[in-house]
C-alpha cells in the first residue's frame, strides 16, 4: 500500500472555488493508491469531514465518474461540482421520470 500511496497522481489543493484541507488532500491520495492498487475504494468518513470535495478531487485525476446518492443530495452535489469548476450532467427529465416509475411500482409490490 505504501508504494501504490507514493506512485498515487499528487492531489492539489485547489478545486476551483474550494481548498482542499490537508486531512481531505491526504484522504484523495489515499483513495487514489488504493484505487491503483485494488481497483475500487470505499470512503466513509464521519458527516462533515468533506467527502463530497474529496470525491471531486479524485475524479478530477481518475476522469468521469458516476454518482449514486440520495436524490435528496443532487443539488448539494451540483452546486458543489459548481464551486469546484466542474459540471455534472444527470439523466434527461424523461429517464429520471422513468426511474421513479420504476421506483414506485418497486415499493407498490413491495408493500403488498
Amino acid at each position: 500500500m505504501a508504494e501504490a500511496y507514493l506512485a498515487a497522481p499528487a492531489i492539489t489543493a485547489e478545486l476551483g472555488g474550494i481548498r482542499l484541507a490537508p486531512h481531505q488532500v491526504d484522504a484523495a491520495s489515499r483513495l487514489l493508491a488504493l484505487l491503483g492498487e485494488w481497483g475500487g475504494a470505499v470512503l466513509a468518513d464521519a458527516t462533515g469531514l468533506g467527502k463530497t470535495f474529496v470525491a471531486i478531487a479524485v475524479a478530477r485525476v481518475m476522469g468521469p465518474a458516476l454518482v449514486i446518492a440520495p436524490a435528496a443530495l443532487r443539488n448539494m452535489w451540483k452546486e458543489s461540482l459548481t464551486r469546484a469548476g466542474r459540471s455534472g450532467a444527470e439523466p434527461p427529465d424523461d429517464e429520471r421520470q422513468q426511474e421513479d416509475r420504476v421506483k414506485t411500482q418497486t415499493a407498490s409490490a413491495e408493500v403488498r
